[in-house]
C-alpha cells in the first residue's frame, strides 16, 4: 500500500490524544484552513466561490504575527473530517489542475 504522509499521521494523534484528554473534561477546538500560494498568490483552498479565485493577502497582527486575511477556517472533530476537507482543497489546487508539480 502506499506509505501515509505526516499530515494524516499527525492528525490521527492530535485526535488520539485528545480523546484522551477529554476524559479529564478538558475540551478542545480544532480547525483547519487550507492554501496555496501559487505565481506568488495566495489561494484559499476552501472557498465556497469555485468559480474566481480571490487573492488573499498576508497580515501581521501586533499580537498573533502573521496571518493570512479573509482564509476560510472549519471546525473539525475527527481525523475523517480533517481528510474530507483536505479532499476538498486538493482537487482545487492549481498543481492538480495543471498536473504540474503534485508532489510538492
Amino acid at each position: 500500500g502506499e506509505a501515509v504522509g505526516v499530515i494524516p499521521r499527525f492528525c490521527e494523534e492530535l485526535f488520539q490524544r485528545i480523546g484522551d484528554l477529554a476524559k479529564e473534561d478538558i475540551t478542545f477546538k480544532v480547525e483547519i484552513s487550507f492554501y496555496e500560494i501559487y505565481n506568488e498568490k495566495i489561494h484559499d483552498l476552501l472557498s465556497s466561490i469555485k468559480k474566481k479565485k480571490t487573492t488573499l493577502r498576508v497580515r501581521e497582527h501586533p499580537v498573533l504575527g502573521p496571518y493570512v486575511e479573509d482564509l476560510n477556517q472549519y471546525v473539525v472533530t475527527s481525523n475523517e473530517g480533517i481528510q474530507k476537507w483536505i479532499d476538498v482543497g486538493t482537487r482545487v489546487r492549481a498543481t492538480a489542475a495543471t498536473g504540474m508539480n503534485d508532489k510538492s
